[in-house]
């Protein structure tokens, strides 16, 4: 296990040097060049991960070494990196080259193997749980970029036809049924989406499991949606973090309750579009509280 995890560190070590070369070659175009300067921070934390993993590795037991990857696999998962790395020495990579080098090189097995040893020490190593809805975050983050270009459209394929690392769970509470399997439809492909018809039903969910992102109506029966959040946050004080409110008409007390309290929210009809980058938005702040807990294993649930 450590000869597999020390590999993977030079992997990601070349590859974030590799991204941030790129990143540099390809300032002018700054879509390109931000998200490449995104991909090189991305694996920047991975290899930190992997440096932390290997000195409380050495604290174990040792760890049953049940497979191996063999050096022609190494090879071959390094191949578009260093193919990339010539290509920016001769100072010819093109956008269409390096758009293929991430595409081939962040969903081969590379990926496959570090979830490989994120699984093995995450039953033995504090934090180390939480690794995995940031790695989600990490393709999912490509998949929107490749979204935002015209002529990906073959790469986005790939993507969406590859086995999630991580898959997040989101509820949707609203006790009009066609907006909640609506929801559900649409926001599938970003975790697995569970439904509750008012607040205390959503309540009893949110309590018995993490929900990444919580969207609830603000009239329901039962339990409103404002009550449903308190009820909530005084169990688990950083969930309201995960919230977004849809309201038919917000009144101005619940307008200064969603400020006061840093909220989003959004008035009913809302646009399925402006819903998805919102959720976008929650996973990715919850992303970066999964890489915090790791720092900080004892940290609460939030």
């Amino acid at each position: 296990m450590k000869r597999t995890i020390e590999w993977l560190l030079e992997t990601e070590s070349f590859a974030s040097e590799t991204y941030r070369m790129a990143a540099e070659f390809f300032k002018e175009d700054s879509s390109l060049g931000d998200f490449l300067t995104q991909l090189a921070e991305d694996e920047s934390w991975h290899h930190r991960m992997l440096a932390k993993s290997v000195g409380d590795a050495d604290k174990l037991p040792p760890i049953e070494r049940a497979l191996e990857v063999d050096d022609g696999m190494k090879q071959e998962i390094e191949r578009p990196l260093k193919t990339a790395r010539e290509l920016l020495t001769n100072k010819s990579l093109t956008k269409e080259a390096i758009i293929e080098t991430v595409i081939t090189a962040e969903f081969s097995e590379w990926n496959d193997i570090f979830v490989y040893v994120m699984d093995s020490l995450r039953h033995n190593l504090p934090g180390f749980q939480s690794i995995g809805p940031r790695i989600q975050h990490h393709i999912r983050w490509i998949e929107n970029f490749m979204e935002s270009q015209p002529d990906a459209s073959r790469q986005l394929q790939r993507i969406r036809t590859l086995p999630t690392v991580w898959k997040e769970h989101i509820l949707v509470v609203d006790d009009f049924e066609p907006i909640t399997e609506l929801l559900e439809a649409v926001l599938t492909p970003y975790g697995l989406v569970e439904t509750a018809a008012d607040g205390a039903a959503g309540l009893e969910k949110a309590l018995g499991r993490y929900y990444a992102v919580i969207i609830s109506d603000v009239d329901m029966p039962v339990m409103n949606g404002l009550d449903f959040y308190r009820a909530l946050v005084e169990q688990y004080p950083q969930a309201g973090h995960r919230f977004l409110f849809l309201s038919g008409n917000p009144g101005h007390s619940e307008q200064i309750f969603f400020r006061e309290n840093n909220l989003l929210f959004m008035e009913k009809p809302a646009a399925l579009g402006s819903i998805k980058k919102a959720v976008f938005q929650l996973l990715n702040h919850g992303a970066a509280l999964c890489a915090a807990q790791i720092q900080s294993p004892g940290a609460a649930r939030s």
